[in-house]
């Protein structure tokens, strides 16, 4: 009947942190997070409508008292409940102190007789068996001379329990000094062990709403993690988000038919589909993890890594096929699938983690968390631990624990992309080694700058600059030395620039001034000369005794052609002239 509602909570802080996309930011604040959780919380909790009137306050107080009484299996599954009356008469079956587990399963029937609390007056009570996987559970209760049946479990429709419920729960009023016990008959498939508890009206009822809003609040989480996948993947046309967003919505159907909650709401009058839907969901669940981690590994370079998790991926669709046609008699092939799995995904993880920290921990953390979880119930399942809360809810916590994990994996994944994609896209509109305008740029701002002048002939000029010996630096000293006289002219001329200028470099490696003020032809003379002087000075970037040797051709207003590209050709084929006469460093086109 509980859930781990603490881990929610975590979650919720990691969704509200996220930085994605910005219309969906401002939008889904912590604020609103936690109070649609709420809200989806509420409206589960008051939409039971039957848990509601079905009981009334009583002055006595059990709340989920662990029962106790005698427990005699039926080998044939055959016997009656007379029978058994008679048979625990005789003093047939096994005592079962208060508290301990009842074994169950193994495809057989299993008979407890229940001893139910003393009351001092007539009072409404539950008993429940808080295991939402159970097959078939049968309660018999005393009256008259007969017995009144009441059925629920998997094989039900969940429309059809005396009680919708998460698990299994009978209500009756218990009287004071009753002399005939009330008898409960399962029938599972696999062995396993529970126990049964006794509420009165109102602690049940508050329980029962204390689980619908931790379940609300998970689902109003989920929905809000869906919602940002899907944003995700159609901001940056990734298919990880897509698959992250896919792994979860599985991942929650899978929670929420373990607890119970998918049964009661979701598919309620299907019972055939409630009671293989656990081992359906848990491996599609399993199969898009592969699927998941194998995004995160194909952007390493490692095909075979990728394949193989592929194959996982495969064999769990499979397995699920087999599920909708075997049932639960494949338990045992998917506690396999579901081992190898974790063993592949956690090295698989760590190779990852190893490659890339940054994400690579968030993943190896959030699958190590699921494996741990799950391996208690799968253990369980396998009947090699007992029932307690930590091997009975260990998969579900899982499910609470991984998501965040891999949420933070895919946020910084989505940050590293956007981070390449930015840098790529300044790449197209900035020169990487010196900051200037890309060549695209400096041909927009040219044109711009022509169009201006024709309304206002005596306005903007253009420079082309040259590091004439910058081939002599790259030969005598390397590329870097070369690239630090680059990047040392792009300081000089930013220097020289005013409000209103800019700095572009060409595809050839030359740098273009644009003036965009008003300047004369002497203002002009004397910013080359500056700029040449300037370059002629020693600096640490260069090596010792190695200056900048800089060619000016410069375009002033008005340009004599219109055209951007004729202009540039123009100025281009004055500092060819220029660089083959030493002893001119600046001319004007005419």
């Amino acid at each position: 009947m509980s859930s781990p509602v603490p881990f929610l909570f975590f979650a919720l802080g990691a969704v509200a942190r996220c930085k994605g996309a910005r219309v969906m930011q401002r939008w889904l604040s912590r604020g609103a997070l936690r109070l649609l959780a709420v809200l989806a919380g509420i409206f589960l909790a008051s939409s039971q409508p039957a848990s509601a009137g079905a009981f009334v306050p009583s002055e006595s107080l059990i709340q989920g008292v662990r029962g106790e009484g005698r427990v005699l299996m039926d080998p044939s599954g055959v016997l009656g409940v007379a029978d058994i009356e008679e048979k625990f008469n005789a003093g047939e079956g096994q005592a079962i102190p208060p508290g301990e587990a009842l074994p169950a399963g193994g495809g057989k029937a299993w008979w407890y007789q229940l001893k139910l609390p003393e009351v001092t007056s007539t009072t409404r009570v539950a008993v429940t068996l808080p295991y939402a996987g159970i097959d078939r559970v049968e309660f018999y209760r005393p009256e008259g001379l007969g017995w009144r049946m009441q059925a629920a479990g998997d094989t039900i429709a969940v429309k059809d329990w005396p009680l919708r419920n998460l698990t299994p729960v009978f209500r009756f009023d218990l009287e004071p000094a009753e002399t005939r016990h009330s008898y409960m008959r399962v029938i599972h498939g696999p062995p396993l062990r529970i126990y049964w508890q006794v509420w009165d009206g109102m602690a049940f009822f508050e329980n029962a709403k204390l689980s619908h809003m931790g379940l609300g609040a998970y689902m109003g989480l989920v929905t809000l993690l869906i919602v940002l996948g899907v944003v995700y993947a159609s901001s940056w046309r990734d298919t990880l988000p897509l698959v992250f967003a896919a792994h979860v919505l599985m991942a929650a159907l899978t929670h929420l038919s373990l607890a119970g909650l998918a049964g009661e709401y979701l598919w309620p009058g299907w019972a055939w589909w409630n009671d293989v839907a656990p081992g359906v969901l848990a491996v599609l669940t399993m199969s898009l993890l592969h699927l998941f981690v194998r995004e995160f590994v194909a952007e390493r370079g490692a095909r075979w890594l990728s394949r193989l998790l592929v194959g996982m991926m495969a064999i769990g669709g499979l397995i699920a096929l087999g599920f909708l046609e075997f049932g639960r008699a494949l338990y045992i092939v998917s506690s396999t699938y579901y081992i190898a799995s974790f063993a592949l995904l956690l090295g698989v993880s760590f190779w990852y983690a190893r490659r890339n920290p940054a994400m690579g921990y968030w993943v190896l953390g959030g699958i190590g968390l699921l494996t741990l979880c799950a391996t208690l119930t799968i253990l369980r399942n396998l009947n090699v631990l007992p029932l307690m809360p930590l091997t009975q809810y260990g998969a579900q916590m899982g499910l609470f624990l991984e998501i965040p994990f891999l949420f933070v994996a895919l946020h910084r994944h989505n940050r590293e992309k956007r981070g390449n994609r930015t840098r790529v896209h300044d790449m197209k509109r900035v020169d990487p080694l010196t900051g200037a305008a890309s060549h695209q740029v400096m041909m927009q701002r040219l044109q711009q700058l022509i169009q201006r002048q024709g309304r206002d002939p005596e306005l903007g000029a253009v420079v082309r600059v040259r590091v004439s010996n910058g081939v002599d630096i790259r030969q005598e000293y390397g590329v870097e030395a070369s690239q630090n006289a680059i990047v040392h002219a792009g300081y000089c001329i930013n220097w020289l620039l005013k409000e209103g200028d800019s700095i572009a470099r060409h595809r050839d490696g030359d740098f273009l001034m644009l003036l965009g003020g008003r300047v004369k032809r002497e203002e002009l003379t004397e910013l080359g000369q500056r700029l040449i002087a300037r370059g002629l000075h020693a600096s640490s970037r260069l090596p010792p005794g190695t200056v900048l040797q800089l060619k000016l051709a410069i375009a002033s207003a008005p340009f004599p052609v219109n055209d951007g590209e004729l202009l540039l050709q123009s100025l281009n084929t004055t500092l060819n002239d220029l660089s083959a006469r030493p002893g001119k460093a600046l001319r004007f086109i005419e």
